[in-house]
């Protein structure tokens, strides 16, 4: 379509005039819309990354009951996994309780926090036991009142098929989540969600009988 000569003068007046102010609103308007734009894609991930860790926590805990092993956690690891995590950014331990009341006894399954594991026998905090919080390079691999054994990857196979039948036990599977970028990590609280702010953790809990 051509424009007639008085129209494209009046257009090229227009943009002249408002050049300043596009540019100004373009510098204004442009971080907000990229960090929109990146931060939705990250919660895309995300939340890809969750369905997979929920898929793991769950096939795991039927393996388990079916096998009274651990044998086969990293074929499933690495079934649902997606590719972009590593195999050694997901892990999982098992706790066992005496009966279904010392599960129950408190929110959530005893009062348990999520935390990343690294078998070091050192325990979390517990000055707020009814409340998750993510914790990060601590371990609860020791006795306590409610609960009969923890179980970890290093964990021996004959004492886990010496346990006994009918306890229930909450499987928790943890991934220590990487951003995208060092400025995508800014815009969820530096890349934090632990309480000594150094790890970002998506985690999984299924429940189960052992057989």
């Amino acid at each position: 379509m051509i424009l007639p000569p008085y129209l494209r003068y009046f257009i090229r007046r227009l943009s002249k005039r408002n050049q300043g102010s596009v540019i100004l609103e373009m510098t204004i308007t442009l971080p907000i819309v990229c960090s929109l734009t990146f931060f939705m894609l990250e919660i895309i991930k995300i939340n890809d990354v969750q369905i997979y860790v929920d898929s793991i926590a769950i096939e795991m805990v039927f393996n388990f009951m079916a096998s009274r092993s651990t044998q086969n956690f990293d074929n499933i690891i690495s079934k649902h996994k997606p590719a972009y995590i590593p195999q050694n950014q997901i892990k999982w331990y098992i706790t066992i309780y005496e009966d279904l009341s010392m599960m129950n006894g408190a929110a959530p399954y005893g009062g348990e926090e999520i935390y990343w594991p690294i078998n070091t026998g050192s325990p979390p905090p517990t000055n707020e036991p009814t409340y998750i919080r993510y914790y990060s390079n601590v371990e609860t691999f020791q006795a306590d009142s409610k609960v009969k054994r923890r179980i970890g990857p290093s964990s021996n196979a004959g004492d886990i098929a010496a346990l006994p039948s009918g306890s229930p036990f909450v499987l928790t599977v943890v991934c220590h989540y990487n951003f995208s970028s060092s400025f995508v990590m800014k815009l969820f609280k530096g890349g934090a969600n632990t309480v000594d702010k150094t790890l970002f953790i998506l985690w999984g809990r299924s429940v189960g009988v052992m057989s």
